[in-house]
């Protein structure tokens, strides 16, 4: 597969235009066309057509992936020190602004499966980053919470992490992140 080029390119044999579509105070955001005829990417999809035609450098699933793989090597070159991983950090910050939820909970919270959750837990318990605790109401239900080496841990890695967020955004003009996170949101199902 051919890596998209500095230019930003709309796979073989095409030539991106640029159009208008999301409004965000101050300036429209721009869209791809397709040169083949087909309009865009969106009209591409809508069209039925087949794998030889198949767009792959401009579907959201694939730049979705791209962008969550360069965020990753974006915070763990940006660690310093810290063997926390991105996944771990998110555990870590949802803990820490909830204490006492329950690794259930966790997994709502974060998004993260079930399985990942739990070795995620036994990692941090284990380095005695978080406590697990019975439930006072729920003797079936382990609570968790930030322990003090947890929290100067978390505080140690904001830093980093919102190094991490400064970077990813430069990439997109300033009069656009409004509405690139809107959309985010969007797609990850969560409120706009």
């Amino acid at each position: 597969m051919r890596e998209p080029t500095k230019s930003g390119n709309a796979g073989p044999g095409r030539s991106a235009a640029r159009t208008k579509v999301c409004d965000p105070p101050g300036r429209a955001l721009q869209k791809s066309t397709l040169s083949d005829g087909v309009g865009t990417i969106t009209d591409w999809f809508a069209s039925g057509r087949k794998a030889d035609d198949f767009p792959l450098l401009e579907t959201p699933g694939y730049l979705l992936r791209r962008a969550h793989q360069r965020a990753v090597e974006l915070f763990t070159e940006n660690r310093k020190g810290s063997d926390l991983t991105p996944r771990q950090f998110v555990a870590m910050m949802a803990v820490y602004k909830d204490p006492g939820l329950s690794q259930a909970d966790l997994v709502e919270t974060t998004a993260i499966d079930r399985s990942t959750v739990a070795d995620v837990v036994d990692r941090l318990t284990g380095r005695g980053l978080i406590r697990r605790q019975r439930s006072r109401r729920d003797k079936r239900i382990n609570t968790l919470s930030l322990t003090p080496k947890g929290r100067a841990e978390l505080e140690a890695a904001i830093e980093r992490a919102t190094m991490t967020q400064r970077e990813i955004l430069k990439t997109i003009p300033a009069d656009e992140r409004e509405c690139f996170i809107r959309n985010l949101r969007r797609i990850a199902g969560l409120q706009a």
